[in-house]
């Protein structure tokens, strides 16, 4: 099973995806911006908005994906 970590570069986010990790947990990590993240190699780092986690998941094969909300979208992002 692979779990979507939402806020995956944040403060908590990031402790999360690298507990996961280093318990072999595959990670699928959401982040606006890949080239940015410093999150650990066995993270499956990709780019995608809160506010469309499921396009995310159905460009990826992931159907059994658990979901690690660390974010959540509020609408109140100026500019998104």
């Amino acid at each position: 099973m692979t779990v979507l970590v939402t806020g995956s570069t944040g403060n908590v986010g990031s402790r999360v995806v690298t507990q996961l990790v280093g318990q072999g947990v595959q990670v699928l990590a959401l982040t606006r911006d890949p080239s940015t993240a410093q999150l650990p190699e066995r993270a499956d780092v990709v780019a995608g908005q809160l506010s469309d986690v499921a396009a995310t998941l159905a460009s990826r094969d992931h159907r059994q994906t658990a979901a690690a909300p660390v974010a959540v979208d509020t609408g109140t992002r100026k500019g998104s």
